[in-house]
């Protein structure tokens, strides 16, 4: 169970991680639209620092919708009325 909740708890940082690292290549396809003269407005530290956790935000909540909490237990038996 250990080894299933450590490996749970990686990927929801992983998850993290990635949806910040999406709006790292927002930000340079802001710069690379700029670049090649394509009016956008280019974003602040600020305003950048908001949509990285806006998106890590956004990663771990699908990873969450994905792969809900793992079981205390090593049973995976879903609850029903027959098992009350």
């Amino acid at each position: 169970m250990k080894e299933k909740a450590h490996r749970w708890f990686h990927n929801l940082i992983a998850a993290a991680i990635t949806g910040g690292a999406n709006a790292g290549l927002a930000a340079l396809g802001i710069v690379g639209a700029d670049a090649i003269g394509i009016n956008v407005p280019t974003l602040d530290a600020r305003q950048l620092a908001a949509v990285f956790r806006v998106r890590a935000v956004v990663g771990l909540l699908a990873y969450l919708k994905q792969s809900p909490l793992p079981p205390e237990s090593g049973d995976t038996q879903f609850v029903s009325k027959d098992n009350l």
